[in-house]
């Protein structure tokens, strides 16, 4: 069977799980110096304009890990809509005098309502009743590499 010595997926939902997963078969996208994994939501990163997004990337290759979520993803929104989160998010907000950060034109969530949030996103998502907020992820892309074959240096991301 074919084991290709990297890995590149788009659109990948759940970056923690399967960087776990794959580590049990030899493959790794971190750096050593990584740092444990947070969802960009938790700190409420923007990339609304090029000041935002540069401090975004930043932020992402200092945490050392090869992954660039797409900030207010379908995944994301689908995800919190399934776990019945929407709606209570909207309304800890209300209560919280921030809705207008979090909803959209129509006065449902926004997808992209964590971009920007003051103090980020989870305590928001723990009054909603999310168990655990670091649990919910944006989709983006990730590289993994075999670790008996490469040793990454350093990461350079951009967004477009």
């Amino acid at each position: 069977a074919a084991r290709p010595d990297i890995l590149v997926l788009q659109e990948l939902d759940r970056y923690r799980e399967l960087a776990e997963s794959l580590a049990e078969v030899g493959y790794v996208s971190t750096l050593s110096s990584a740092v444990e994994y947070l969802p960009a939501h938790l700190a409420g990163h923007s990339t609304t304009d090029n000041q935002t997004a540069t401090r975004f990337c930043a932020a992402r290759e200092a945490m050392g890990h090869a992954f660039l979520p797409q900030l207010g993803s379908m995944a994301m929104q689908l995800s919190l809509k399934q776990r019945g989160l929407a709606n209570k998010i909207l309304a800890v907000a209300e209560e919280r005098g921030v809705l207008g950060f979090v909803v959209d034109g129509s006065g449902g969530l926004s997808r992209r309502w964590s971009c920007g949030l003051p103090g980020g996103s989870r305590e928001l998502l723990a009054a909603a009743g999310a168990e655990d907020p670091s649990a919910v992820d944006d989709m983006g892309v990730a590289v993994f590499w075999r670790s008996s074959r490469f040793l990454a240096e350093g990461l350079k991301m951009q967004v477009y």
